[in-house]
């Protein structure tokens, strides 16, 4: 077993017939994508209302270098209060014109000894 696990959220079953188990990066990825594809208040009944990123609400904004810095900021901001297994190096966003998209590339380290830097990367586009 890794450092860091937990249930794979495709519920794929492995070789024993037992849920699979996503161990270390792959964990801590599944996690990242989790905070940055749920909707601010999609968690009201968990305690967690404010669980997730809202990126919802650059769907219409205009693709400009201050929406992607704020987008950046949204998450680097959701993922330095739900992933602290991770220190965050940078947020990238790169603006898409042609696909009305923003590219985001998030290097972070994993808090664990000599963690190299990792780059988790989404592209979330608009409406």
């Amino acid at each position: 077993m890794g450092t860091f696990n937990d249930i794979d959220a495709n519920f794929t079953i492995d070789a024993r017939g037992d849920l699979s188990i996503l161990e270390d990066s792959e964990a801590i990825s599944q996690s990242m994508r989790n905070i940055l594809y749920t909707r601010v208040g999609l968690r009201p009944g968990t305690g967690q209302r404010k669980f997730g990123t809202p990126t919802d609400k650059y769907y219409f904004a205009p693709i400009v270098q201050y929406t992607a810095q704020r987008l950046g900021e949204e998450i680097l901001n959701a993922l330095e209060i739900y992933e602290p297994r991770i220190t965050i190096e940078s947020v990238e966003s790169i603006m898409d014109l042609n696909n009305r998209a923003f590219e985001i590339d998030i290097y972070y380290r994993v808090n664990s000894a000599k963690s190299k830097v990792e780059v988790f990367r989404t592209i979330i586009t608009q409406l």
